[in-house]
C-alpha cells in the first residue's frame, strides 16, 4: 500500500518498471506524452484499491481515456481486460506481419478494441520493429568486420584519387561526403564488433549488463525474473544498436568495461568525430558559421589514422575470447 504522499514519487518508479513505455500499448513515454497512472481496477469502482500498488500502471494519454472506467467482468466475476501486470499478452493477442494485432481470445479482442490497440502510429511502429528485427536478423550469419572496414577505407581512399572535371564547389561537397563517411565506416566498425563479441560469449554479454550505465535503474519485482531473464539478450543487443557510436567517450568506456581491453587513445579522432557533425547536421558550417575546407590530403590523412586504429582494436579483440 501506498501513500498519496508517495504517489509522486511512485509515478517515477512506474515509468522505470515499465521501461517509460505504456503498459497497454507499448508506446515510448517521456517526450510529448509524460505517462498517467492508471488504476487498472477503476478507483471510482474500487476506491479501496486505488492506492494498491499492484493495481498502478503507467500508461499513455489515450489508452488512459480509452479505458476510462470501462472494466467488463466475467461470470466468476474476472477482469476480461488483460492486465499487463499478470497476463501473457502473446496468449491472447497475435502480431501480424503487417504490424496490426488479432485477438486469438475474447479478452484479447476485447483489449484491442477498448484500448484501441491497432490505431495507424501503433501499428506504423510495430511495422518498423518487425523490419528492424528482420534486418539483424539477416546479419546473423558471420562476417568479418575487420575486413569489411579496411574494404569500406579502401573505397573512399580509392575515391579520393579521383580528379573530379569542374570541380569547384562539387570537388568540396565530394570531399564533405568522404570525410563523413570514414567516420562512419569507424563507426560501424565499433558497433558490428561489439555486437559479434557480446552475441558470442554469454560472459561479455554478463559484464555488458552489469556495467552499462543506462541498466542502473532498471527494477522489476521478483516474479519477473525468468520473463526479464529470457529477454535480456534481444534487450541488451537493442541497446547496444541504440547508442551513437561516435560518442568515442562512452563507447571506450562500454569496451573496457565489458572486454577488459585496452582501447586505442581517441584524443585525435574526437576533433575529427566533430568536424564530421558539421559536415552531416551543418551542411558543413562549424558552430561560428564558418564552412570547413577539407582537402584531398585531409581525407588521407584521417583514412590513415582511422586505419591504424581499427589495426590495434583488432590486436585487442583478437586477445579475447568469443567463445
Amino acid at each position: 500500500m501506498i501513500t498519496s504522499r508517495d504517489f509522486r514519487k511512485y509515478k517515477q518508479e512506474l515509468l522505470e518498471e515499465f521501461d517509460r513505455k505504456c503498459a497497454y500499448c507499448g508506446s515510448p513515454l517521456g517526450l510529448t506524452d509524460n505517462g498517467h497512472v492508471e488504476h487498472f481496477y477503476p478507483k471510482s469502482e474500487y476506491p479501496e484499491r486505488m492506492l494498491d500498488a499492484d493495481n498502478l500502471l503507467i500508461v499513455c494519454q489515450i489508452c488512459n481515456i480509452s479505458k476510462a472506467a470501462f472494466f467488463p467482468l466475467d461470470d466468476d466475476g474476472n477482469p476480461i481486460l488483460l492486465n499487463p501486470r499478470i497476463d501473457d499478452f502473446t496468449t491472447h493477442i497475435e502480431l501480424q506481419i503487417d504490424g496490426t494485432y488479432v485477438g486469438l481470445t475474447e479478452r484479447g479482442t476485447l483489449t484491442i478494441d477498448t484500448l484501441n490497440l491497432n490505431r495507424p502510429q501503433l501499428v506504423e511502429r510495430r511495422r518498423y520493429e518487425l523490419y528492424e528485427s528482420q534486418y539483424y536478423a539477416d546479419r546473423d550469419d558471420p562476417v568479418d568486420v575487420f575486413k569489411v572496414f579496411h574494404d569500406s577505407l579502401e573505397k573512399i581512399a580509392l575515391l579520393n584519387s579521383m580528379h573530379l572535371e569542374n570541380a569547384n564547389s562539387t570537388e568540396q561537397y565530394f570531399n564533405n561526403l568522404l570525410y563523413a563517411n570514414v567516420i562512419t565506416a569507424l563507426e560501424s566498425l565499433l558497433a558490428d564488433t561489439f555486437i559479434t563479441y557480446v552475441k558470442a560469449n554469454k560472459v561479455h554479454l554478463r559484464n555488458f549488463v552489469e556495467t552499462f550505465h543506462d541498466f542502473e535503474k532498471e527494477k522489476f519485482n521478483l516474479r519477473e525474473v525468468f520473463l526479464k531473464y529470457e529477454g535480456i539478450e534481444e534487450k541488451a543487443l537493442q541497446s547496444i544498436r541504440d547508442v551513437i557510436f561516435h560518442n568515442l567517450p562512452k563507447v571506450k568506456g562500454m569496451y573496457e568495461d565489458t572486454f577488459g581491453i585496452e582501447f586505442p587513445p581517441i584524443g585525435e579522432l574526437i576533433q575529427s568525430v566533430f568536424v564530421r557533425h558539421d559536415l552531416v547536421h551543418r551542411n558543413g558550417k562549424s558552430k561560428d558559421g564558418k564552412f570547413h575546407n577539407l582537402k584531398t590530403a585531409d581525407i588521407t590523412v584521417l583514412c590513415a589514422y582511422v586505419k591504424e586504429f581499427g589495426n590495434k582494436l583488432k590486436i585487442q579483440m583478437d586477445q579475447i575470447s568469443t567463445t
